[in-house]
């Protein structure tokens, strides 16, 4: 229900978006308008802010940016806790308990370490990032997978199956929407998408995240047919101490994480950026020379551009 409630928004988010870049676009174009756009300028995806602003007004944009601001907060500082906590006991188990950290003092240096990476500006940089953390990321889950696997096979769980668990309603629910919480990236990731590919965007979401709502189930469900009612909620709990799989799956996913840690701050700094930093003027060498070039180089000639930068 978590994940079709999340396609639906996604969806109608992207169609609110076309909905009002629909409005804003002039009616009549010229040459150099119908460049920028083929270029990917000149209709700019409008912010959650915008959208927020154009259904209730200016009491609209401020509900937004709160719960945006609040919801993304929550849960970068959550990687930050998972982060702590699973370096405090890999300090422990390599130290054999030797060497004991409070999780609170490890709170600064991890914030330290991921502060800079929280200034990138813009999503083309964090793809090196991304493919780091998705290959750590399938790695622990290849090893917690080979460990579930091997324990269903020589110690199979005796008690029977329980399918549902109305106890943890409340915490299932939880990790269900922190599961699907990429709602904050969507319109960034819209705007990134080449223009020419925007009408499939839509699509391939839904179909990235039914996949995922997939995987999860099937990982979930093979994890708890193997462990029965001893499963963790930490899944990385089942895995052997002996041997050091567990710190190093911990660290792997830790890593991952610290990598990921980044895009659920993203959606943040645009708009404390666009609040605080929209006096700050950049460099002229936007749409006029961008489309000088590229007038020059699709052999429109120089008047498109260099006119509008005559202009200027």
């Amino acid at each position: 229900s978590v994940c079709l409630l999340s396609v639906f928004c996604a969806r109608r988010l992207i169609d609110c978006a076309d909905t009002l870049m629909a409005k804003k676009s002039p009616k009549h174009t010229s040459p150099l308008m119908e460049l920028q756009a083929a270029m990917g300028r000149g209709r700019n995806v409008p912010s959650y802010s915008d959208l927020g602003e154009a259904a209730f007004g200016s009491l609209g944009r401020s509900l937004v940016d709160s719960c945006l601001i609040s919801s993304q907060l929550g849960f970068a500082a959550t990687y930050i806790i998972f982060i702590s906590a699973n370096l405090r006991e890999v300090v422990e188990v390599l130290s054999k308990c030797t060497f004991l950290l409070e999780q609170n003092t490890l709170f600064p240096a991890i914030v330290l370490l991921l502060v800079p990476l929280a200034w990138l500006r813009s999503l083309k940089y964090f793809a090196v990032m991304n493919f780091m953390a998705a290959v750590f990321m399938s790695i622990g889950l290849s090893a917690i997978a080979y460990v579930a696997g091997w324990h269903w096979y020589t110690d199979p769980a005796p008690e029977p199956v329980r399918w549902a668990n109305f106890d943890a309603f409340a915490f299932t629910l939880g990790t269900a929407v922190y599961a699907f919480e990429g709602i904050g990236m969507i319109l960034p990731m819209y705007e990134e998408t080449d223009p020419a590919l925007r009408p499939q965007f839509k699509d391939a979401l839904t179909q990235t995240l039914i996949i995922l709502l997939i995987l999860f189930v099937l990982f979930a469900s093979f994890c708890y047919l193997s462990f029965g009612a001893q499963t963790q909620t930490m899944v990385l709990l089942h895995l052997p101490l002996p041997g050091g799989l567990r710190p190093a799956v911990q660290l792997l996913y830790c890593a991952a994480l610290a990598l990921s840690h980044p895009l659920a701050l993203y959606p943040v700094t645009r708009l404390l950026e666009s609040r605080w930093l929209s006096h700050v003027s950049h460099r002229p060498m936007d749409a006029g020379a961008d489309a000088a070039a590229g007038g020059r180089h699709l052999g429109l000639g120089p008047s498109a551009g260099d006119s509008s930068m005559q202009r200027k």
